[in-house]
């Protein structure tokens, strides 16, 4: 063997054994680190489920037994504006409170943004104050400190003898120009980097697709959950067909599917809302709207429905022993 070609396999070979020790040791590291969980998930955070009490209500029946049944979370107690009444000068909104505080549920105190009745100093210009928002929300949260309450709710539907109402309500109601709509845009944008975002807010915007210069879909920007209206019956068409963002689903239950004002808009039943938990397994919970009158026996049939389950905390998460 020549000298030349003997020295170059001496070389092959060195290079050979300090590849396959720097191999060795590089997989030994990989073998010793610590696992890879980056494929790892993340158990499903429970939904909450929010119960609806309206501060006219002056029977807590209602509250209670919605709270035996084991699958109430959160608990929401609206009443007016404060414009129309301070909170602790009614007694039915006091007991209701009273009555959350000793269960197991949070509670959400909630107000309405526009007066309804002593409207006397309200005016379609309140709608770009941005001023007029932040001492609703100071106001609203220093409440709900005062009262024990976890969280808060702002409502900004327009009731009673609001001056709001010809702006949002109905098909036939008064749209914004595109100049407003863009500077209640900016007055929100303003309002959010002063104050905060809320809690919770209803409703989430307006049906359909945003753009039609409703406030409702610049006021939902207020609230870190935006609760829809437009899901709230039993027809799926319906639901799917909504564009706007929210973040929690709302049901209108009552004890008969059967809906006389709206016949192709069936009512959901309490069974209903858990049967169907595909509709809002997807979003952070469930709002349970029923109105006064009907609130008892929507109360009684969801106790009924949780005593069917092969156990509560099943139906907590969303699941239920339904199909």
């Amino acid at each position: 063997m020549k000298p030349n070609l003997r020295v170059t396999l001496v070389l092959l070979l060195v290079i050979f054994l300090v590849l396959t020790i720097t191999a060795s040791v590089f997989w030994a590291k990989v073998d010793h680190k610590a696992p890879d969980d980056s494929n790892t998930v993340e158990p499903m955070e429970k939904p909450i489920i929010i119960w609806y009490h309206s501060g006219e209500q002056a029977d807590t029946m209602s509250l209670k037994t919605a709270f035996s049944s084991g699958l109430i979370t959160h608990a929401i107690v609206k009443y007016r504006n404060p414009a129309d009444g301070p909170w602790h000068a009614e007694r039915k909104v006091r007991e209701a409170i009273e009555v959350v505080k000793k269960s197991d549920a949070k509670l959400i105190w909630g107000r309405e943004l526009w007066a309804r009745w002593v409207v006397k100093d309200a005016k379609f210009a309140d709608l770009f104050d941005p001023e007029y928002y932040i001492k609703q929300i100071q106001s609203l949260r220093a409440e709900a400190k005062e009262m024990g309450a976890d969280l808060v709710f702002l409502d900004t539907e327009p009731y009673g003898n609001s001056p709001m109402k010809p702006y949002m309500l109905g098909e036939n109601r008064i749209k914004l120009s595109d100049q407003q709509h863009e500077q209640l845009r900016a007055v929100i944008k303003q309002v959010v980097q002063t104050t905060g975002k809320i809690d919770f807010i209803a409703p989430a915007g307006w049906w359909g697709h945003p753009g039609h210069n409703h406030p409702w879909d610049i006021l939902a920007e207020l609230g870190k959950l935006r609760i829809a209206e437009n899901t709230y019956y039993d027809n799926e068409r319906t639901i799917n067909a909504l564009k706007y963002p929210y973040e929690i689903f709302g049901a209108y239950l009552n004890t008969t599917k059967k809906n006389e004002k709206y016949p192709h808009n069936p009512f959901f039943l309490a069974s209903d809302i858990f049967e169907k938990s595909r509709l809002w397994s997807n979003r952070k919970g469930l709002y349970l709207y029923t109105t006064i009158k009907s609130s008892l026996a929507v109360a009684a049939d969801l106790l009924a429905y949780s005593k069917t389950l092969p156990s509560r905390s099943s139906a907590e998460s969303g699941e239920t022993n339904h199909p």
